[in-house]
């Protein structure tokens, strides 16, 4: 397996450093070695902050919106209305993140919020005419993004990797009782 100095152009080693399905005990060895630049979860974050710097957050911030503010937009307009806790648990952040978002969205009137009917003590959210309307501009450079990631890496390539994120997700995603304790 190769390293790479840390001034290489492609900092991180590519499928060909990973071993095959029918390796030999020299090869799994190595593959126990590996550093954390190579491991799967490390790249994922670095191309999670990657493309988090790609999104358009002038718009955002035009708008006093933060980037979690956007994506609990793109939730609330999907859902229509929705709870903190059911926010939560789809998007697999802690309550306090939501809380802060759907504030925010309430606040520039992009959300509304009123009383749950089935329980007093919690909120439900729904999306206003505002808040259809900047998301709808909004999807619109997001779309430009996947299109350009789909034609970087070609569309069969692109579905595979959207499946394979998927599943990953709902393995790892945190359980019910992770949404309340926040990573230190």
């Amino acid at each position: 397996m190769k390293r790479l100095n840390k001034g290489a152009t492609d900092m991180l080693p590519d499928a060909s450093d990973l071993p095959s399905l029918d390796a030999s005990s020299e090869e799994l060895t190595a593959f126990l070695a590996l550093q954390q630049y190579e491991f799967v979860t490390y790249r994922i974050s670095v191309l999670s902050r990657i493309f988090d710097r790609l999104a358009d957050r002038r718009v955002l911030r035009k708008r006093g919106l933060s980037l979690t503010d956007s994506r609990v937009l793109g939730h609330l307009f999907i859902n229509k209305q929705a709870t903190v806790r059911g926010l939560a648990l789809e998007m697999h952040m802690h309550r306090p993140q939501i809380s802060r978002a759907m504030s925010a969205l309430v606040r520039r009137g992009y959300a509304k919020k009123k009383s749950d009917p089935e329980d007093r003590r919690s909120a439900v959210f729904t999306i206003t005419a505002k808040g259809n309307k900047f998301y709808a501009e909004m999807i619109v450079t997001s779309h430009d993004r996947q299109k350009s990631i789909a034609e970087f890496v070609g569309l069969e390539k692109y579905n595979e990797l959207n499946e394979m994120l998927r599943l990953l997700i709902n393995n790892f995603g945190p359980q019910d009782q992770d949404i309340d304790t926040p990573v230190e």
